[in-house]
């Protein structure tokens, strides 16, 4: 007599762990970032990781691995499980100076202002940023003076202030007016006059190359 028995039995899902790229942190660059992921499956299957979660600015971030196909063998995702499939990840801040320009000049009673600043850090700006400031100062006569820069921004290339991506050192210039050197030219119009009882007061030109300088007010 044959007697026939029932077995129930199952195939569990195989448990993979999700192996995560060295690279967790990032200087903000304007770019979007993720680590990478990788999981090995059963000989003659490849499994295809998908990570989510990538991110372009300053902050702490959670990547997550998700398994999107599995190429060769049953190919199905069914059968597998992912272990430590989050990552966690960060964006940091990117580190510049920026520095008022410095100028100088010859005195020549023209205020000297320079209403210029240019980032001076080996770190530069992320390309198509620009910067927005003040710079106040001005001096007119010999000396020096602090070319004062405030107010630094970082602007993206539509307008937006990404200035929260940056760790901004701002740094002043200087304003320098150096002394005129001058060669005076004097000239004696009348040098000799024939006696006739009066006071005679002779005509002096007095020139800074070719410009008469007038004596007494210049």
């Amino acid at each position: 007599k044959t007697t026939s028995v029932t077995v129930n039995w199952s195939i569990l899902t195989k448990t993979v762990t999700v192996k995560w790229g060295s690279t967790i942190s990032w200087i903000y660059d304007g770019a979007s970032h993720a680590p990478t992921a990788t999981a090995e499956g059963v000989t003659g299957e490849t499994l295809n990781i998908t990570v989510s979660g990538a991110q372009s600015t300053v902050g702490n971030y959670t990547a997550t691995a998700t398994l999107s196909s599995v190429t060769g063998g049953q190919a199905k995702t069914t059968n597998y499980t992912l272990a430590g499939n989050t990552q966690g990840f960060s964006i940091t801040v990117r580190e510049i100076t920026v520095t008022a320009d410095s100028a100088s000049k010859v005195y020549d009673g023209t205020p000297l202002t320079k209403n210029s600043a240019t980032v001076t850090s080996t770190t530069q700006l992320v390309s198509g940023h620009t910067l927005s400031y003040t710079v106040s100062g001005s001096i007119t006569n010999v000396g020096s003076t602090t070319n004062t820069l405030s107010n630094v921004k970082v602007l993206d290339a539509n307008k937006n202030d990404v200035s929260s991506n940056y760790k901004i050192t701002s740094a002043n210039g200087t304003l320098t007016i150096t002394a005129k050197k001058v060669t005076f030219t004097v000239t004696v119009t009348e040098k000799s006059y024939v006696y006739n009882g009066t006071t005679k007061t002779p005509t002096i030109v007095v020139k800074d190359g070719s410009t008469t300088v007038k004596v007494d007010t210049d």
